[in-house]
């Protein structure tokens, strides 16, 4: 994980949000791949419920700080998958 010190004020409340979303939203499940574009709408409309006002992070932002949280990423057939994770049924 990067320094806090070195993060920005975006950057870490990004990070703390994500932290949230994956113990809300997510599930560690070995073997499985979720697609990066699923798990960054799904994390997009569970911003959207929570901070109405505050833009989106970017889907490139979502993926750095999501990465710093210990979760792995794919290529796979020209499109990326993070690893052992799922998203709950109802996120």
């Amino acid at each position: 994980m990067p320094d806090e010190t070195l993060l920005s004020d975006e950057q870490m409340k990004v990070q703390e949000a994500i932290r949230f979303f994956l113990t809300e939203c997510c599930q560690s499940q070995l073997g499985t791949l979720t697609n990066s574009t699923d798990l960054y709408n799904a994390f997009s409309n569970w911003w959207l419920q929570r901070h109405p006002s505050a833009p989106i992070p970017s889907h490139r932002l979502f993926g750095t700080m999501f990465q710093t949280h210990g979760i792995k990423r794919k290529k796979s057939g020209g499109k990326y998958y993070y690893l052992n994770i799922v998203l709950q049924d109802d996120c």
